[in-house]
């Protein structure tokens, strides 16, 4: 029987993550498979992969957070940054990892800067947020994080270190912009002309904010880099080697037709496996009318499409 892997978020259907996972296993003869689950609560993430029986899992948006008192053990670098994308599944214990860091340093030395000495900026205040300022203070640079609900930031200041700004404020000398920011936010009183060497998003596709730093002769590196990097070093964590670059870069622009995706909605009080049976996207039913089900899978595709 084929063994398990999945990504966790809502949305999900977006994730890229088994294009590059798949064509890993694919590759090095691994008898596996990785796919996308969708469910509603935080603690909905442990149980599935307990019930499943699933070997590793990434966490995205939300649950990177609220992840973490369910479970088992963490790494260092995830209980310094207060967030999980990774989670190993030893047998029934469950331990926590963080590699988005890995993914944000990474990219921005693939991008050719050197980090160390640099002033940056993070954007945001999320899971991807906390991993952003504490790679990038590992690599020697001094970072200022902003985020609308300032509280939010505060708390990341005080627990990383790094110093926190208005959302409005000028900081001058910014050498590094990380945005983990949703694709249609605007920041209109943003000086892009200040000498900014590299903008990373964690986005995708091209968000406003890619558009604006591209516009100013800015190098904008986008999600996709990120993703391969932090997958590189989950996958590590799972199988115990690294993967090229090279084989994930060219499985990431690998294409899912979303109007045609296999989906498989589970109770999670009522399963034991999913046999053989691969799906793009696998979906909670539990307290869900087959109307709701239907609803959710449809918000799924039509988030994936639109962004």
């Amino acid at each position: 029987m084929s063994k398990l892997f999945a990504v966790f978020g809502n949305p999900i259907l977006h994730s890229k993550s088994p294009q590059l996972f798949n064509s890993i296993f694919e590759k090095s003869h691994i008898e596996a498979y990785y796919t996308r689950i969708r469910v509603q609560k935080c603690e909905d993430v442990v149980r599935t992969i307990r019930s499943l029986n699933i070997i590793g899992a990434n966490i995205t948006t939300p649950f990177k957070e609220c992840v973490i008192p369910m479970l088992d053990s963490l790494s260092p670098e995830a209980e310094q940054i207060g967030a999980v994308n990774t989670i190993l599944n030893d047998n029934g214990y469950l331990k926590g990892f963080n590699t988005d860091y890995l993914g944000v340093i990474k990219s921005i030395e693939e991008g050719g800067i050197d980090i160390f000495g640099k002033r940056c900026l993070v954007l945001g205040a999320g899971g991807a947020s906390r991993a952003a300022v504490f790679g990038l203070m590992n690599s020697g640079a001094e970072v200022f994080i902003v985020n609308r609900t300032q509280s939010k930031a505060l708390e990341i200041a005080n627990h990383l270190g790094c110093n926190v700004a208005q959302f409005n404020d000028i900081i001058d000398g910014v050498d590094i912009v990380v945005s983990t920011l949703l694709p249609d936010v605007t920041l209109p009183n943003f000086n892009w002309n200040s000498g900014i060497q590299l903008f990373l998003d964690a986005n995708y596709r091209k968000s406003n904010l890619s558009v604006d730093a591209q516009n100013a002769g800015i190098n904008v590196v986008r999600g996709d880099r990120w993703l391969i990097h932090q997958a590189i070093g989950s996958f590590s964590i799972f199988t115990g080697f690294e993967p090229s670059v090279e084989l994930l870069s060219s499985s990431i622009l690998q294409t899912l037709d979303f109007n045609r995706v296999n989906v498989k909605s589970i109770d999670l009080n009522d399963v034991a496996s999913l046999n053989n049976d691969r799906f793009d996207l696998i979906v909670s039913s539990e307290s869900q009318n087959p109307d709701e089900v239907k609803r959710i899978i449809d918000e799924e595709k039509y988030m994936a499409i639109n962004g």
